[in-house]
């Protein structure tokens, strides 16, 4: 089993390896959940995915006061 690196998000988009710096689309690294340059399993996929659907959610209606 491959050992597991961590990969950085940018703009919601484009995620970078931290081991090998090869920047892909999520997209891509959905369908494998690895980088597809080093092959090294995504660690942190939950903790991106969590991230990415927090951004991604509309904004809260907060009361003036």
């Amino acid at each position: 089993m491959p050992a597991q690196i961590t990969m950085a998000l940018y703009t919601g988009i484009v995620l970078e390896c931290q081991h090998c710096y090869h920047i892909c689309r999520l997209a891509d690294a959905e369908k494998r959940y690895n980088c597809p340059s080093c092959g090294l399993d995504i660690g942190n996929w939950q903790t991106l995915t969590d991230d990415i659907k927090r951004r991604l959610a509309p904004a809260r209606d907060t009361p003036q006061e």
